[in-house]
């Protein structure tokens, strides 16, 4: 298939896998005082009406023509909206016009299809939303206890791993003496269970559930004009009062002072709280 996409609209011709075709790709004209397609392209791709939109705004638009090797004939085109289950219903390859990435792919069709199961219980995808990042914190609770877990471990451990760094510090890096340094660390970690990296890799692993899930919400036509509550009544727009993302902010920072600082450096921690 060939053709032109915004974000949640999709315009594509399908000749099929048999038949070669060629397309060629133009800008129409860029202004919406110049032309009745401008105005269809405009609605469907740039999501603006000719009646309150000023003459002579510009607006990027793109055309193409398809030209079949076996001439003219009858050609099969889909214009509707990126959504998952009717462009996989008219042809599987066609649901890879959303861009969901390549790898995250696998992860993001399942969270979709919960987040449509959700909403067909609640009624509202604001809510949705809500629920399906509480579920996704309980799937990966048992990785972030884990980790948690053990970096209060390693915290513990700071006060005997600076005394073994300390008898180790007038040495130079490339002193073979200090290799027993490194020994004596890894026989405390051994004796007390601590795994230095079991702070880190159970986050990593929980990583990729939530890239998938941010890539979700930018590219599920569902949220395009859905309304939440009070002010927010489009989940596709930014927040005009910017509330949601003060208090995110917020919460980050709270998430911060609450997660155990590892190492005893002060201003260290200082420079990580601002982070």
């Amino acid at each position: 298939f060939v053709g032109v996409d915004g974000k949640y609209f999709l315009v594509a011709a399908l000749p099929g896998p048999q038949r070669q075709a060629r397309v060629d790709y133009a800008p129409v004209c860029r202004r919406l005082d110049c032309g009745s397609p401008v105005g269809w392209f405009g609605r469907l791709f740039g999501r603006v009406e000719a009646d309150v939109i000023a003459p002579g705004i510009g607006v990027d638009l793109v055309a193409f023509d398809v030209s079949l090797a076996d001439g003219p004939t009858d050609l099969t085109f889909f214009l509707g909206p990126k959504d998952f289950d009717v462009l996989q219903a008219v042809h599987p390859d066609l649901v890879r016009s959303i861009n969901f990435g390549r790898w995250l792919s696998p992860i993001v069709v399942p969270l979709h299809k919960t987040l449509n199961w959700i909403h067909g219980l609640v009624g509202n995808y604001g809510w949705s939303i809500i629920i399906l990042t509480i579920l996704i914190n309980i799937a990966i609770f048992p990785l972030n206890h884990k980790s948690v877990v053990s970096m209060r471990k390693m915290q513990e451990l700071q006060p005997e791993m600076k005394a073994i760094q300390a008898r180790y510090k007038d040495l130079k890096t490339t002193d073979p003496s200090k290799q027993k340094m490194n020994t004596e660390l890894m026989n405390l970690y051994r004796e007390r269970g601590v795994n230095p990296a079991g702070g880190c890799l159970p986050m990593l692993l929980t990583m990729p559930v939530l890239f998938a899930f941010f890539r979700l919400l930018p590219n599920a036509i569902e949220l395009w004009g859905a309304p939440f509550m009070f002010w927010i009544t489009d989940l596709s727009q930014r927040d005009p009062l910017y509330v949601t993302p003060l208090l995110m902010g917020g919460s980050m920072f709270l998430q911060q002072r609450m997660t155990p600082a590892t190492g005893g450096d002060p201003m260290q921690q200082k420079m990580m709280m601002w982070m």
